[in-house]
């Protein structure tokens, strides 16, 4: 596959690709007409990322001061909403 292709395919900037490059998540090979990526590659990590997006894990966020989570929202331990009141 061309850049053009397999950034579009996996819905990235080209410099995306080359960092996943870096990173040895996609091989590249490197042509006379510019880079091209295997469409192996290309498509195994279009499928983890799909994978990855659809996940149902609730987020969960934590400080000191606050907690974000599927329950509800609280500020030094006290309901945010009992708060706002």
């Amino acid at each position: 596959m061309t850049t053009a292709e397999a950034a579009d395919r996996l819905g990235v900037k080209p410099a995306t690709l080359y960092a996943y490059v870096s990173r040895g998540l996609l091989r590249r090979e490197r042509t006379p007409s510019g880079s091209r990526f295997d469409a192996a590659d290309v498509e195994r990590l279009a499928l983890g990322a799909r994978r990855r997006a659809r996940t149902d894990a609730p987020l969960s966020f934590t400080s000191e001061l606050t907690s974000i989570e599927g329950d509800g929202h609280r500020y030094r331990g006290v309901d945010a909403r009992a708060l706002s009141r």
